[in-house]
């Protein structure tokens, strides 16, 4: 029998066979879990160590608009000085929700991919690297106007 990685071999009674297949691949210990290697966590957390990462908080109005300054945090992507890089990615995520037209601002999921995209890109503008960015989105005030 030539048996394929998977594949699930009865050696008897009788004549060995491939009677079905299992799961294969190599796993990884996280915290109290198996997780599988290439698995989206294990991927995240590669690219997290090597690019950084990143979460905005945007506050929108009612219509849409920025309710207050976006904020940034960032993980293992910025030196304490780098203010100016800093800014330059809250300016990008403010020019990305000004960007859009006032029905994709109504959208959540439009607002939070155009932010992601502006930020990342400003980041592989300053640092050359494309770090994971998260963005949170909240809304105060009322549906008019959107």
């Amino acid at each position: 029998i030539a048996a394929e990685n998977g594949a699930m071999i009865r050696l008897g009674p009788g004549k060995p066979q491939i009677t079905g297949t299992v799961p294969v691949g190599r796993l990884a210990a996280d915290g109290n879990r198996l997780v599988p290697m290439d698995g989206e966590l294990i991927r995240s957390r590669t690219r997290t160590v090597y690019n950084g990462a990143a979460v905005v908080t945007l506050v929108l109005n009612g219509s849409g608009g920025l309710a207050a300054e976006p904020e940034l945090s960032a993980i293992a992507l910025l030196e304490s000085g780098d203010d100016p890089i800093t800014d330059e990615a809250k300016e990008a995520a403010r020019a990305a929700v000004e960007g859009l037209k006032a029905k994709q601002r109504g959208d959540d999921e439009t607002v939070r991919e155009a932010v992601r995209i502006a930020v990342r890109r400003s980041f592989r503008k300053s640092l050359n690297k494309n770090p994971v960015i998260t963005v949170h989105l909240f809304r105060v005030g009322g549906k008019e106007g959107r």
